[in-house]
């Protein structure tokens, strides 16, 4: 059985841009995975140590990005000024 961690309260595991989707997953024995959609072709990346690199990717990306509730502060602010 594998858990989407995309679906997880701490704010969601996906990294989402126009033209790539980047979803983490983990199995129930512990196995991580990662799948990813692009323009190109779609895959999943099951191996230890590229998966391994994936997660550690996407942790960098969570540590960078704001919460939610400030994004949208950054954008209502923008979209007043327009």
């Amino acid at each position: 059985m594998v858990r989407d961690r995309s679906s997880a309260p701490a704010g969601g595991r996906c990294v989402c841009t126009p033209s790539v989707l980047m979803r983490v997953m983990c199995t129930a024995e512990g196995r991580n995975l990662v799948y990813v959609e692009a323009q190109g072709g779609d895959r999943l990346i099951s191996r230890p140590e590229q998966a391994g690199d994936m997660f550690d990717l996407f942790g960098i990306l969570r540590a960078q990005a704001l919460n939610p509730w400030k994004s949208a502060e950054i954008i209502e602010t923008k979209v007043r000024r327009l």
